[in-house]
């Protein structure tokens, strides 16, 4: 607990109102297209409640620290929400250092971004001809490293990036020349790669083999994996990256407190200005309803150990 309370926390106030109580959003990174679009949410979380809205960051390992932070140390009494990490999930299930929390046990908002409907994506510098990929921490399990093992691309790995932001910073100079980020992360925070053609799409993956709209000449890991163990290892991973941009509250938040949350979840995403504000920063508005959220959850709840086991390697 000592070392929650130790995390770094930033806090970036949004308007002031003159509302009863404020709410809080926990974001857990300090930049990028999670905070980017936390911003967004929180403005019209604020319009939809009458509250004042604040965000504080508690940024580190993949997640699992704010989500830590959101487990242990935020109030019970429907003050606070956060941002929840696609990667949260998994770090629980396979026992990983460092987590304090029970994915079960979030009172679940819902996902602003169905990740079925916006891949993730393995870009390259346009015109490389050897790969070399940045990786945010020696014990997160991550997607570079997963995709690199099971299609035996021989990709070289630069690990110890804090964040996206430094790992985005050491493509952008050169250091590396891929990443690993969804079509809607690249949109909402670097929309020139794309638009200038500074990087190419190498595989995509989140919906099994289907391909997706804007990438359709793009392959899918899913079709790429050499065998039927490969296959499911890529669609247990892949039941992760469907919540792409979820949102919960603390474990134990009052029955009617947590109703009042998702209420005004579900007011938001309803929002036809929220859905301009965040279609202007790339986020396609691709809502996951609170109930379905939780299905979700339990369903990767029961993926087998086996393969829990076999994804922790990553």
């Amino acid at each position: 607990m000592a070392d929650l309370l130790r995390s770094a926390i930033i806090w970036l106030g949004l308007t002031v109102g003159a509302a009863a109580e404020e709410l809080k959003i926990v974001v857990h990174t300090m930049s990028g297209g999670h905070m980017i679009h936390a911003r967004v949410f929180a403005h019209h979380l604020q319009k939809q409640s009458g509250q004042s809205v604040t965000i504080k960051t508690v940024p580190g390992a993949a997640g699992v620290t704010g989500a830590n932070y959101l487990y242990n140390v935020s109030p019970k009494d429907g003050t606070e929400i956060g941002t929840i990490d696609s990667r949260v999930p998994i770090q629980f299930l396979a026992k990983s250092d460092g987590v304090k929390y029970d994915i079960s046990k979030f009172g679940w908002l819902g996902s602003a971004v169905d990740g079925r409907r916006e891949p993730f994506v393995l870009w390259s510098k346009a015109g490389v001809t050897s790969l070399i990929a940045g990786t945010e921490s020696a014990s997160s399990i991550n997607h570079i490293r997963l995709i690199n093992s099971v299609l035996r691309l021989d990709m070289k790995e630069v690990v110890g990036y804090t964040d996206s932001a430094q790992a985005k910073l050491a493509f952008e100079r050169g250091e590396i020349n891929v990443v690993a980020y969804s079509l809607t992360g690249i949109r909402t925070t670097n929309p020139s790669w794309l638009t200038d053609k500074k990087i190419v799409p190498l595989v995509q993956y989140g919906s099994g083999l289907v391909r997706h709209k804007s990438l359709y000449a793009v392959p899918t890991v899913m079709e790429l994996a050499a065998s039927d163990e490969d296959q499911s290892l890529i669609e247990a991973f892949e039941r992760f990256s469907i919540l792409a941009r979820s949102f919960a509250a603390p474990p134990d938040v009052p029955d009617h407190k947590l109703a009042h949350l998702r209420s005004l979840f579900d007011r938001v995403m309803s929002d036809p200005e929220y859905q301009s504000d965040a279609a202007k920063i790339g986020v396609i508005f691709s809502p996951v309803s609170w109930l379905e959220t939780e299905k979700i959850v339990k369903d990767i709840s029961r993926i087998p150990q086996e393969t829990v086991s076999r994804l922790r390697q990553f």
